[in-house]
Parts: structure tokens; C-alpha cells; sequence
């Protein structure tokens, strides 16, 4: 699937989206096709960070909860991501390519509309198709293996997913001059006998807190002293609730059911058949 979202200028070439746009572009996906095993993306910022030892982002710890395992391609990679480069081209020269289209929902319409022939309608000539449209070939693709419907989100969601996850890694980062590190867009405080040291975070499931540890506390300063050695440090974690990773409220009925469901409308105002 492909879903437009319209640039803020005319003129705009590169649109960079929210984390919440991306989750609802998953939702409508999700809710066709169920959820996947694995999802496969570039380093985009807003998949992975840049620090040599990379904190997930929400994104991608919102796909865990979910029992999504996040895979990256290498770094300037784009052949190992062909499917998506190859669906790209397709949209260009299906849809794009002298058209013109009276905004955004006329555009999404007509995506919608030319990928649902791509799918029900049209030869393939990817392997396992054998000459037949993808939906012919493999009509077991219309039942999901993994059903989803964005009102069953907090019940698909599982913390303890997150946390298995996070315990896995660990993370290194310098402490800055006032003595606090920055990790997954939060700040935690160490304290000032911290500043400038190099410290190896990791997470305990249990008590959902970041582990702070001295990395080698022998290392001399400039002036020939050895740096004290001090005790690790134990701080909740932030940005880790079932709220902040998936975007909704505890309770649904908070969220209006038009909120959730109006995208649904938009993208498939009819189903499939």
C-alpha cells in the first residue's frame, strides 16, 4: 500500500513524517492485512537514531509490542529493500506520470484504486504468481494470519514484549558537562561527579529502570588523575508506558470511534473481494 500525505509548501520535495502519521499509515495496512511478522525498513531517523549504539525509537518499540520484529537494512542498501524501490517505480509511472490530480484524497483515491488492480486484476510476474494476479495466485493472503482492528490495539499490545527487547541491548553514552545522558530522546540526571564520563546503559525487565555503569573507571584525565569510581546508577525508565509507545489513552473510550476508524473509510471504501 501507499498513502499520500500533502506537503506543508508548494514546491516541497521531501515530506518527513510523524512518528503518529506512520503508526496510523500501519493501522490502515494492519487492519486489511493483519499484522506481520517482521517489518523491514532504511535508518531513517525515524526508525533508528544515529548514535554508533542506537536507541530504538517508538516507531519501532510501538512494533515490538506488537510482535513485529523490526529489521534494518545496511547502510546505503537500498537493492536489499528491492520490493519497496521496485513499488515505488511502479506508483511513478502507473499513477504519477502526466496526471493531475485535484488534491491529496483525489491522489490517495486513485493509489488505492491502481493497487487494487496491481493485486486482484493484473498478471504478475513475481515468483510463486505463476502469470496469475498476487490475490489469485494466493488467496490465503485475504484472511490475516494475525487479525487487527485498531479498537483490539491495547489488547494486541504487550509491555513485556518491550521490555524482553530492551534487556537484549546495551547502550554507551558520554555524560555531558551537568551530568546527564541522553537516551531515547529523554534525559536522565546522574549527577555532576558524572560529567564527561563514558557510561554502558542497560535495562532491567523487572524493574523498568536504565542501569547506568562507569566505563573503565581507570582511565586517566588530562592532568594524570585516575577518575573516581562510582556505584552504577538505577533511574525508571521514560517514555515506555503502553500510552507513550502506542499513542492511545488507557481506555478507548476516550478515543471518539470516527477518530480511529475515518482513515479505514478513506483508504478502502470498499472491501476487496
Amino acid at each position: 500500500m501507499h498513502r499520500v500525505h500533502p506537503a506543508e509548501q508548494a514546491g516541497q520535495r521531501i515530506v518527513k513524517l510523524s512518528s503518529a502519521q506512520v503508526q496510523q499509515d500501519c493501522r490502515i495496512a494492519f487492519t486489511q492485512w493483519g499484522l506481520p511478522d517482521a517489518i523491514q525498513t532504511d535508518r531513517a531517523p525515524i526508525f533508528v537514531d544515529d548514535d554508533p549504539t542506537p536507541f530504538p525509537t517508538q516507531l519501532t518499540l510501538w512494533w515490538v509490542g506488537l510482535g513485529i520484529e523490526p529489521r534494518l537494512i545496511p547502510r546505503h542498501s537500498p537493492q536489499r529493500n528491492g520490493g519497496v524501490e521496485r513499488s515505488h517505480r511502479t506508483l511513478n509511472e502507473r499513477t504519477l506520470v502526466d496526471q493531475h490530480f485535484n488534491g491529496a484524497n483525489h491522489l490517495q483515491d486513485q493509489v488505492d484504486a491502481d493497487w487494487g488492480e496491481l493485486n486482484a486484476e493484473c498478471p504478475s510476474r513475481a515468483k510463486g504468481c505463476h502469470g496469475q494476479p498476487p490475490l489469485v495466485a494466493h488467496p490465503e493472503l485475504l484472511v490475516p494470519r494475525r487479525p487487527y482492528r485498531p479498537e483490539w490495539e491495547l489488547d494486541l499490545f504487550d509491555l513485556k514484549r518491550v521490555d524482553t527487547y530492551l534487556a537484549t541491548q546495551t547502550w554507551t553514552r558520554t555524560v555531558s558537562q551537568v551530568g546527564q545522558v541522553t537516551l531515547g530522546g529523554y534525559r536522565y540526571g546522574l549527577g555532576k561527579s558524572w560529567a564527561g564520563q563514558s557510561v554502558s546503559v542497560s535495562f532491567d525487565a523487572e524493574r523498568r529502570q536504565f542501569v547506568f555503569t562507569q566505563v573503565r573507571p581507570e582511565t586517566k584525565t588530562k592532568r594524570g588523575h585516575c577518575l573516581p569510581e562510582l556505584a552504577p546508577v538505577c533511574l525508571d525508565a521514560q517514555g515506555l508506558s503502553v500510552e507513550d509507545l502506542t499513542g492511545l489513552p488507557a481506555d478507548l473510550a476516550d478515543l471518539p470511534a470516527r477518530q480511529l476508524m475515518l482513515p479505514l473509510s478513506i483508504c478502502y471504501p470498499q472491501p476487496i473481494l
